[in-house]
């Protein structure tokens, strides 16, 4: 009996909560407490999961661990809108789905006796990835990385595949990481199997069918339970039950959908339904900006970004040969008119982001459909440096997301007494050099090294006008004056040259004797971003540049005397 006691106790002792989060101060950080108030140079102290305290004069707790962070940007934990991360595979098995999903019967070799059931292809509203997911040590990192604290998980490749939930990436078991569930029910254009339906229309067809089905059984029930005597006793339906709350728009419908018929087609079957509707991926949402803005949809952007198109090279001059060799294979290059088509087209839909600001539709960011999370900071850099607003993708990144999923008293922004989620940042949002060098999930703290090694302090001054050269660029010969501006590490200024119009020099970042900025520039009526990086060695520069057409070219720069 005293044996089975102690096991007891220590199954107890193991059932309690882990080991709390560490008390910390981060201090002489830039610290970003929302999307519109920044302190230069703060601290911001966390204590027992919470923000104890954030601002200019905050002072350190006797039992803090101290971390120095000058060079550093802290914002608000950042919030994924949408992922299937901790759910593993979803889909039904072909045994689960002839069961579930009333394959039709072929009626040239039998002939039906009744009316054939429903067909619930792609219909399974009653998942709940609340009671599903669990988040690997391999996934936390690599949401970590992505600089996100907090994910929006449910199913995909369903018409209605059920309830989301979002969840902490803190590193504990499910029932300390759940934050918030059901969030809504997540829905699609798209599934898996073969048969009905197949298109769009039919896809639409289908969902309508199943709000019907759903709306009847409600009121089916409804007079049974208001008087049973003489009535029959309607059906359990656990998947047309589960479609009750957001019919009474108690939850919102995340309805993915990318291109402009799909978004029109998914807003125009809210409006019928009376659904709360929410758009995820959005590839196109910028063409139907003034339309969502009306209907007050937010949208959920994919950060899955078509490649950008290279401009076309110069064809290289014909090379000596004898004629009675064999021909040679020459690639032809791609004809100026089709790259225009391509690059507008691109632009397009990386400035979608930007158009639906400018409209005043509310956004938030999805990390579904890349590989992983870890190359969000990257994308979220190129939205950035093609019009979107840095305060824009930070708000899309913490207080919009934190609205939509109705948790805006917990997340979203960093003040005394909420929640210790936290992203620290090696560079600002939008620079192509930003990388997570801390992340804390409901207080716990996690570290991850730069991905590049640290510079150090300054150890050069590149204020002042210098002419950069470089003989080698597919554009010919590039001639560049940089007027520049340096205050510490910051890098600012402008340029001009013959290629182009007055540039301006962004992100710039020095450390040691090595330095890296961005410059943007309009050639041939198109903006057009070209990325530096170089070292100071006896007074002058030298590195290498990307721009346009994607290839790597050396330059070398100097004062003029």
């Amino acid at each position: 009996m005293r044996l089975l006691t102690i096991v007891v106790l220590l199954a107890a002792w193991g059932a309690q909560d882990r080991r709390g989060p560490p008390t910390v101060a981060i201090r002489g950080a830039k610290i970003f407490t929302d999307a519109g108030t920044v302190i230069e140079e703060g601290t911001i102290v966390l204590r027992g999961g919470f923000v104890e305290s954030v601002g200019a004069d905050s002072s350190l707790p006797a039992d803090a661990e101290v971390i120095e962070g000058k060079g550093l940007f802290v914002y608000p934990g950042f919030i994924d809108g949408g992922s299937a991360a901790g759910l593993g595979k979803t889909q039904r098995s072909p045994e689960e789905r002839r069961e579930a999903e009333a394959t039709p019967a072929d009626h040239a070799r039998q002939v039906p006796v009744g009316m054939q059931p429903a067909n619930r292809k792609g219909i399974r509203p009653e998942f709940s990835a609340a009671e599903e997911v669990a988040l690997s040590e391999e996934q936390i990192k690599k949401i970590h990385q992505g600089g996100f604290t907090t994910v929006h998980v449910a199913a995909a490749q369903e018409y209605l595949g059920g309830s989301g939930a979002l969840v902490s990436a803190n590193g504990g078991p499910r029932r300390e990481s759940v934050v918030r569930a059901p969030t809504g029910m997540a829905g699609s254009f798209r599934s898996y199997g073969d048969g009905y339906p197949s298109t769009t229309m039919g896809v639409l067809t289908h969902l309508r069918q199943v709000f019907l089905d759903a709306r009847h059984l409600r009121e089916l029930r409804a007079r049974y339970e208001k008087d049973p005597q003489g009535v029959p006793r309607p059906p359990a339906d656990p998947a047309l039950e589960a479609l009750w709350p957001l019919l009474d728009r108690t939850v919102p419908w995340f309805m993915e959908a990318n291109t402009a018929n799909e978004i029109d087609r998914a807003l125009s079957l809210a409006e019928e339904f009376k659904l709360d509707l929410v758009i995820t991926g959005g590839r196109e949402a910028g063409l139907l900006a003034d339309r969502l803005k009306a209907a007050g949809v937010p949208v959920v952007i994919g950060l899955k970004l078509p490649p950008e198109p290279k401009r076309p090279k110069k064809p290289a001059p014909p090379k000596a040969r004898d004629p009675n060799d064999p021909p040679e294979y020459q690639e032809i290059p791609k004809p100026k008119k089709q790259y225009q088509d391509e690059k507008r087209e691109w632009k397009r839909l990386v400035r979608g982001a930007t158009t639906l600001h400018e409209k005043g539709v509310p956004f938030c960011f999805s990390t579904r459909g890349l590989p992983d999370p870890t190359s969000a900071l990257k994308k979220i850099s190129v939205l950035v440096n093609h019009g979107l607003a840095p305060e824009a993708a930070l708000r899309a990144l913490t207080a919009a997301p934190a609205r939509l999923f109705r948790c805006g008293a917990l997340l979203g922004t960093l003040a005394p007494g909420r929640p210790a989620n936290v992203t620290v940042l090696t560079a600002p949002i939008g620079s192509p050099e930003a990388n997570v060098r801390y992340v804390f999930a409901d207080g716990f703290k996690f570290a991850y090294e730069s991905r590049e090694k640290a510079a150090g302090p300054p150890e050069i001054d590149l204020t002042g006008v210098w002419k950069l050269t470089a003989d080698e660029s597919d554009l010919g010969p590039l001639e560049i004056t940089l007027t520049l501006t340096q205050k510490g590490s910051d890098l600012a200024g402008t340029a001009t040259s013959k290629l182009f119009e007055e540039g301006a020099v962004s992100f710039g970042r020095v450390g040691g004797k090595k330095f890296r900025f961005l410059l943007k520039a309009k050639l041939e009526g198109e903006d057009v971003l070209f990325e530096f990086r170089g070292e100071m060695k006896e007074g002058q520069c030298q590195g290498t540049v990307n721009g346009p057409p994607g290839d790597e070219v050396a330059w070398k720069a100097k004062k003029p005397e």
